[in-house]
């Protein structure tokens, strides 16, 4: 079995959308270990990864984790106006 593999060509690699799922769910971990600045570079290679693919919905799911930093942080104005962007996309595209 192990020779038919190493014969096959073509490298066989998870869907995108699953390795997307696993870096939410470690940048999830990360925002609840309160490793925010760890959590924000995460954020911003994620995003250029589902702006590549185009993907709408961990788009979303990302920026409603920064939605919760800013309100740790206590940035009150810029939460609420990311929250109605939140709420904006969501809608937009029936999620």
């Amino acid at each position: 079995m192990r020779a038919e593999l190493e014969a096959d060509p073509r490298r066989k690699h998870p869907h995108m959308l699953l390795w997307l799922k696993t870096k939410i769910e470690v940048i999830d971990i990360l925002f609840r270990q309160k490793r925010f600045e760890d959590c924000e570079d995460s954020i911003e290679i994620t995003k250029q990864e589902c702006e590549a693919i185009k993907d709408q919905v961990f788009r979303r799911q990302l920026n409603e984790v920064e939605f919760m930093m800013m309100v740790q942080y206590g940035d009150r104005d810029k939460a609420l106006v990311k929250g109605r962007s939140i709420r904006e996309h969501a809608k937009k595209f029936s999620q």
